[in-house]
């Protein structure tokens, strides 16, 4: 279908954000909102307040009141402040992606929305509204079933199937009434579905409730995973906990003896800390810790998993790799050590740290006897000096 300027700007409830609108077939005077003063003699002016009337879109090119032309062309600003919804603002910075080829369309659900505190993206045809859901991750898409020569149906389909824009919500803008197509774009993943012509206050509802979703949907999402990191985490480092260890460890146990690949254990712990406790104060223990904790966060890979497993021990898990790898990126840690003192009184104190290093032997070893040599080559860098690294 292809509009004029006045027809799309009937259709789209334009003329209904100055209050004016359709009953049994008149326009109707008094708005359903309040407009504000006006002083142009316009019709804005001479409209008061009442109660609200069932109101429908403005849909005939001929037969229309007069004063809808004097409201259709008043300045963009008056409509979306006095119009339908004004005064509704979404809490935060919501983002919002309108894909709609139609640029009057655009161009007012970007200034209704903008308006109302949102960041609004614009895309016109499919291969922007795939780019760019994906770059700015929105809050709520609204999508127009047939966009260009692009299926809105077959969009919403990939933007479902693709993990970065999966949760997403859409919301389809379409010209198409039949049951089916609203059916279809609900099965899709749609969260609704409005047809053409709308009226913008049930547009401006639809989105906020949309909005509220996600909204809430989000938040449930990130007290999830602080929840889940407070369970795996260790408070004072910020490593992953036994808790962590015990659910991964296995894993990559069966992973390594599988593929016969090499799987070290390091255990480590700083030398002397009872005297640093009781010398300097458990407040500066806990620098070492965290400072500890940091150099060994540096040192790891993303398949690495480092545990504080006790007090001053630290256990490491470093797939693919060997005794003689594990041991060489002790020997980074103990470097960096030597160059990053606590400070205490202007007084610098160097931390020293001993460890105890082993492997993955052949199947049928088990993840206690590992652990257990890990710890009794820790033990042995105790007796014979501290301060290095020994074999277990």
């Amino acid at each position: 279908m292809v509009w004029s300027a006045r027809q799309r700007d009937h259709l789209i409830g334009r003329s209904l954000g100055a209050g004016l609108g359709v009953v049994d077939g008149e326009v109707v005077d008094p708005p359903p909102f309040p407009l504000g003063p006006a002083t142009d003699g316009s019709a804005g002016a001479r409209m008061g307040h009442g109660d609200r009337p069932h109101f429908a879109p403005i849909m005939e090119e001929t037969g229309v009141d007069h004063r809808v032309d004097a409201v259709a062309n008043a300045p963009t600003d008056d409509r979306v402040r006095h119009g339908i919804g004004a005064g509704r603002k979404w809490v935060g910075r919501m983002k919002l992606l309108v894909a709609e080829d139609d640029d009057g369309v655009r161009q007012l659900l970007r200034e209704t929305f903008a308006e109302r505190g949102l960041t609004v993206e614009e895309a016109w045809t499919g291969a922007q509204t795939l780019q760019l859901a994906r770059e700015r991750q929105p809050d709520l898409i609204l999508l127009d079933v047939q966009l260009g020569d692009d299926d809105g149906f077959a969009l919403c389909r990939q933007l479902k199937a693709d993990p970065a824009t999966a949760a997403v919500p859409i919301i389809f803008l379409t010209a198409r009434h039949a049951v089916h197509d609203r059916v279809r774009g609900l099965e899709l993943g749609a969260v609704d579905y409005v047809p053409k012509p709308f009226e913008l206050e049930e547009l401006l509802a639809r989105v906020g409730s949309a909005l509220r979703v996600k909204a809430s949907q989000d938040a449930l999402r990130a007290r999830q995973e602080e929840l889940e990191t407070l369970v795996h985490t260790d408070a004072l480092t910020g490593l992953y906990n036994r808790r962590f260890l015990d659910e991964r460890i296995a894993q990559e146990v069966v992973r390594a003896q599988r593929y016969r690949q090499a799987l070290a254990f390091v255990m480590l712990d700083i030398d002397h800390f009872k005297r640093i406790n009781d010398v300097y104060g458990h407040s500066i223990g806990d620098q070492g810790l965290r400072l500890l904790a940091d150099l060994v966060r540096a040192e790891l890979r993303l398949t690495d998993v480092a545990v504080r497993w006790g007090g001053e021990e630290f256990l490491l898990m470093l797939p693919a790799t060997d005794r003689d790898g594990a041991a060489r990126l002790v020997e980074r840690i103990r470097a960096q050590l030597r160059r990053l003192p606590l400070s205490v009184d202007g007084q610098a104190i160097y931390l020293q740290i001993s460890a105890g290093v082993t492997e993955l032997r052949a199947e049928g070893d088990s993840i206690d006897a590992a652990v257990e040599r890990a710890d009794q080559a820790l033990l042995q860098a105790k007796r014979t000096g501290r301060d290095r690294v020994c074999f277990g």
